[in-house]
């Protein structure tokens, strides 16, 4: 074997080995992608109640705008299970805009993708 050859291989070699490091890599990178997807949806702590005044309802968005006492300003996703009550009564999306500048509390889960609302209690 001449030095050229040699030499080719022993520069080549260790390439091929990264590239099959590489390669064995893919399944575990896509893993880690759609685990980290998961994890963006998973609750960062437990639920949470805030206590509030409904400023805004955009029912085609499924958002309630809401604002604390101390002026900091929420806003919650408002899914198929959030449980909506005014008067301990169970009301809908669209009757809830009806409830603007009423307190509230919302019941709510803080996740990457934002505050979705569990329950939101509209006080008389």
């Amino acid at each position: 074997m001449s030095w050229k050859t040699t030499g080719l291989a022993f520069c080549l070699g260790p390439l091929f080995l990264v590239a099959i490091g590489a390669a064995s890599q893919i399944p575990q990178t896509a893993g880690a992608a759609k685990a980290t997807r998961d994890a963006s949806k998973a609750v960062a702590g437990h639920a949470e109640t805030l206590s509030a005044t409904i400023k805004m309802v955009d029912v085609n968005e499924k958002l309630l705008f809401a604002k604390t006492a101390d002026g900091v300003s929420y806003c919650f996703s408002i899914r198929p299970a959030t449980r909506i009550s005014a008067g301990g009564h169970t009301i809908k999306l669209a009757d809830l805009a009806l409830y603007a500048d009423k307190a509230v509390s919302v019941k709510f889960d803080a996740t990457r993708q934002g505050n979705i609302a569990q329950s939101i209690d509209v006080s008389h």
